[in-house]
């Protein structure tokens, strides 16, 4: 390493190579390696590339987390007596990260992985999460420096060092401790640039989940301007639902890796969550939108393949989740309406736009030895057979809850008034357990906390000309509470629709639900799925939440009979 670190200083300055770098083919479990020569802005950029390094004895290394940018590769560099191309963000990249007396030691996936050979892509993506997860350090670049970002970076350090770190039982809003400290208040400029930070591209790549979550040690680099990702994902804990803007998916994708990071990389059905997430981030190649999440599989799924089709890589992860995690919860993904309308209605189509931010409930802790699921796929693959039980079928439905809206401006509070009769549970139970499908709000353990946030959002939206408005007790309070309620209502029912099913029973579920959909519970699955009867065959809607079809994540087993057990054949 000695004699190629003094290799690489003493060839700085040398005149761009024109031979293109000729690769050599990888061994199983091998990687290559960046050293980048030392140098001032000014100078050119000159690499070597190590080769055929087994991944588990690899020199120390740090790994490139950063978007490709435009992905023509218009820039050329030195890589010994030949030159690669590379894009002009990575090239920017390097000019910055490089060190001005030594060499750096990086692994850069556009050169460490010949794109040009689909078999090594395949490889390679395969091993991306033991990649990301050997080195000491990731380095996150967010591209070049904006006039705003010397004031959110030196921003961060100083809220921080005002408010605690965002936890799940402090059962205040971010609002409210942002609203008690002597910093400056949300809107301000300050705000504004941290807010910019976060609506660059970098935050809205599929692959950041996987690269950033499995990092032991991440650091951001903007331009100049360095900060450890622990401390940014911290102040964006305190913008999360606070500024609107195009940032939000990306505070969702800092608040998921910090799940993913405590849940220890992968897991349980981290996989499925990341593929739900997958939907709101971005991918030049459709295929990446399940490859950039493998490496937070607890296991090997599947290997990747970029000589299938995108429809063929849905099909093939659909099927490959089912048998390995021996449940449906993959099409729990499912959404409509579909972008590629071949795919069948069971496999989640990810190229989708969606306006739903997550999915229904949380799984139930599976029992040690459960049944085992059976489910059955025409020869084809393209038709599934599994048992389970029909609850009944939609018989009214309320409009879809779109983003920036309330209950009372789409008339969900009227319809469930009007539809849901009440019983030994009083309808507003009902209806805030439903808002939340089941989820308890941050610092909350009991119903009657529950219940009282419920009530403050309520005071909260009537507090308007004509509306029956109650003094508040304590404004502070009772504003956080209910700021936080529709928080977290919002993002359980945005892209969502209220329906009734038997017997009045109250259910949220998918936007494109109508009037003789019925709710099914297949398989061994936690929560009702909503399906579309055919002639001879369903298809399948999506997922949905009614309370009083569960009990602690389980259905209930008045409504599992196995006399009352049927077949389903979905298409």
């Amino acid at each position: 390493m000695t004699k190629l670190t003094q290799s690489l200083s003493a060839t700085v300055k040398v005149p761009l190579a024109t031979q293109p770098f000729r690769y050599s083919l990888l061994r199983d479990a091998h990687i290559r390696l960046v050293h980048l020569a030392p140098g001032a802005r000014s100078d050119n950029i000159f690499l070597q590339i190590q080769e055929n390094l087994y991944l588990e004895t690899a020199p120390v290394y740090e790994a490139l987390s950063y978007t490709w940018g435009d992905s023509k590769k218009e820039r050329s560099i030195s890589c010994g007596a030949e030159s690669i191309a590379i894009t002009a963000n990575l090239a920017a990249a390097l000019v910055q990260l490089r060190y001005t007396d030594k060499a750096r030691t990086l692994w850069i996936d556009q050169i460490c992985i010949n794109q040009d050979n689909s078999d090594e892509r395949n490889q390679q993506v395969a091993m991306m999460g033991r990649i990301y997860a050997k080195p000491e350090n990731v380095v996150i670049w967010l591209g070049e420096e904006g006039p705003d970002d010397k004031m959110a970076f030196g921003f961060v350090p100083v809220l921080l060092s005002y408010l605690p770190p965002v936890s799940a039982d402090q059962g205040v809003t971010r609002r409210g401790l942002v609203a008690r400290q002597a910093i400056p208040i949300l809107g301000s400029p300050a705000w504004m640039a941290l807010s910019r930070i976060f609506r660059r591209p970098y935050f809205r790549r599929s692959w950041i989940i996987q690269e950033v979550a499995l990092a032991r040690h991440a650091v951001v680099h903007c331009g100049p301007h360095v900060i450890d990702w622990d401390l940014l994902a911290a102040a964006s804990g305190y913008q999360m639902g606070q500024l609107e803007s195009d940032a939000e998916n990306a505070h969702d994708a800092v608040a998921a890796i910090g799940e993913f990071k405590c849940n220890d990389h992968g897991r349980g059905n981290s996989l499925v969550d990341a593929l739900f997430m997958s939907y709101r981030f971005n991918c030049t190649d459709p295929r990446d939108k399940i490859f950039a999440m493998l490496g937070l599989a607890p296991a090997v799924v599947f290997q990747p393949e970029y000589s299938s089709s995108a429809e063929d890589v849905y099909l093939q992860t659909t099927q490959s989740l089912i048998l390995a995690l021996g449940n449906l919860d993959i099409l729990c993904c499912v959404s409509r309406p579909k972008r590629t309308a071949t795919l069948p209605s069971w496999v989640p189509d990810w190229q989708a736009q969606v306006a739903v931010k997550r999915k229904l409930g949380k799984p139930p802790v599976r029992e040690p030895d459960p049944p085992r699921l059976q489910v059955r796929y025409s020869d084809n693959h393209r038709t599934l057979t599994v048992s389970g039980w029909c609850i009944g079928s939609i018989a009214t439905v309320a409009d879809v809850f779109a983003p920036n809206k309330s209950g009372f401006d789409i008339g969900w509070n009227e319809f469930v008034e009007g539809m849901i009769h009440p019983n030994a549970r009083s309808y507003k139970e009902i209806y805030w357990r439903t808002l939340l499908a089941g989820e308890r709000l941050p610092g909350t353990a009991y119903d009657e906390e529950l219940q009282s946030a419920y009530e403050a959002w309520r005071n909260l939206i009537n507090r308007r000309p004509g509306r029956d408005y109650k003094p508040l007790t304590n404004a502070v309070d009772e504003n956080e509470k209910g700021t936080e309620f529709e928080r977290a209502m919002t993002e359980t029912c945005v892209g969502r629709r209220l329906f009734t099913a038997v017997e009045h029973s109250l259910g949220l579920g998918p936007s494109e639900a109508r009037v003789g959909d019925v709710v099914c519970f297949l398989g061994n699955s936690s929560i009702p799925f909503v399906l579309r009867p055919k002639d001879s065959y369903f298809e399948l809607v999506g997922e949905s939440y009614v309370h009083e079809f569960v009990d602690r994540g389980h259905p209930l087993q008045r409504l599992t009979r196995m006399e009352d057990k049927r077949e389903f054949t979905l298409r």
